[in-house]
């Protein structure tokens, strides 16, 4: 039986976090000018680059459904953070590349994956950095890494930058400051821009 190849990378919009500087507040769907943040997310990935698009989320799943996108839940218990969301997605996925986004980051460039999909014979994590922070929840990441993913959340391990670098990682500098609505002051700054 021949190996089907899935040229176009999936994408995941991780939405699966507790959402502590939100007050407890279901981030993805804290709207921002009367919209949910995942759907702004939604709106600046390009359709014609992407196959699926799925999202990350341990609650709130049947709000996230009536999107029509397929709704995935961590597979471990305990909310472990985008790591996990990851790795569901991951697991999830056919595609060779996965493109994850955060659900708080509304004004994403429109080159994203474009630009990260430049890159992917560098390294098996491709991440965005802009200005002068990086952004390890902008990345594109090859299937390949999901037995090390699985081991480092075996482990008890939680943090995405020290992850990343032990797999392989470049990064992309984009310009410019990307906001994070991930909390209510960061939230109402965006609101006015």
């Amino acid at each position: 039986m021949m190996e089907v190849v899935h040229p176009l990378p999936d994408a995941v919009i991780l939405c699966g976090g507790q959402g502590q500087r939100m007050g407890g507040r279901d981030k993805g769907l804290i709207k921002l000018a009367g919209r949910p943040l995942y759907q702004h997310v939604l709106a600046q990935l390009t359709p014609d680059g992407i196959g699926q698009v799925y999202l990350s989320a341990n609650r709130n799943q049947a709000v996230y459904a009536t999107s029509g996108l397929p709704v995935l839940t961590d597979s471990r218990p305990g909310y472990l953070g985008p790591l996990a969301g990851i790795e569901a997605a991951l697991m999830a996925s056919q595609a060779d590349w996965l493109l994850a986004v955060p659900c708080d980051m509304p004004q994403l460039p429109l080159d994203l994956l474009a630009r990260l999909w430049e890159m992917r014979d560098a390294a098996p994590i491709i991440r965005a950095t802009a200005g002068d922070r990086v952004q390890p929840l902008c990345c594109l990441i090859q299937r390949t890494v999901l037995p090390a993913l699985q081991m480092t959340l075996d482990a008890g391990q939680r943090a995405v930058m020290p992850w990343q670098n032990s797999v392989g990682v470049v990064e992309v500098a984009f310009n410019g400051d990307w906001m994070n609505a991930n909390s209510p002051a960061a939230l109402a700054k965006l609101a006015l821009d």
